[in-house]
């Protein structure tokens, strides 16, 4: 049987046949090429339309509305010439007399931070704060705030391991009401962030 041949012509009619063939041999390429100048023209006017937009504006609005809330952090805390390490053993003593200083931060400048000394907090026995200290607004995010420890251990705290929570919140607090109690927050979208240790009291 003889191989029929191909024809080698380019149809371009509609009844032409679907067959692989070199790209230059289309009269669909040959076209193109004939309308690149206008080709050219439409996307020259287009590039043109383009650079007429009016671009959006690059300022950045920095008022307090515009950035998310977001919590106090803790950055350290330190008494007595040390840095409590979480969750490490601290001691202190009954009726201590000295001053921790707790770091915060809070990218909200404007919130006041209230730092408060929780010993055996828990749901289920919701206990006053030991310790109450404040870091007024300074302008910065960074502050400090100066916490007297004379009132951390009591007598009946000797001879018993206990959990110290240092708690820091960016809201008033609502102390003796809410859910739960000695750690609600007056108002709404306050956020609080804490630092557990394990305490030990000693007599002084």
């Amino acid at each position: 049987m003889t191989k029929m041949s191909e024809p080698r012509s380019v149809t371009c009619g509609k009844n032409a046949p679907n067959r692989a063939q070199l790209l230059r041999e289309s009269c669909v390429v040959r076209r193109v090429h004939r309308s690149a100048p206008v080709l050219y023209l439409v996307i020259a006017l287009g590039l043109l339309l383009a650079a007429c937009v009016i671009p959006p504006s690059l300022s950045v609005d920095t008022g307090s509305d515009s950035l998310p809330d977001s919590p106090p952090a803790i950055t350290s805390i330190s008494a007595d010439q040390q840095t409590l390490v979480e969750p490490g053993l601290v001691v202190f003593g009954v009726n201590q007399q000295s001053t921790a200083i707790v770091s915060v931060t809070d990218t909200d400048i404007d919130d006041p931070i209230h730092v408060r000394w929780f010993v055996d907090y828990s749901v289920d026995n919701p206990l006053p704060p030991r310790v109450q200290c404040d870091a007024a607004p300074n302008g910065e995010a960074s502050r400090t705030a100066s916490c007297l420890l004379n009132t951390v251990c009591v007598q009946n705290d000797i001879g018993k391991q206990h959990l110290l929570e240092v708690a820091v919140f960016d809201r008033d607090l609502a102390d003796g009401s809410g859910e739960p109690l000695f750690q609600f927050m007056a108002g709404s979208g306050g956020m609080t962030t804490n630092e557990i240790f394990q305490l030990q009291c000693q007599a002084q």
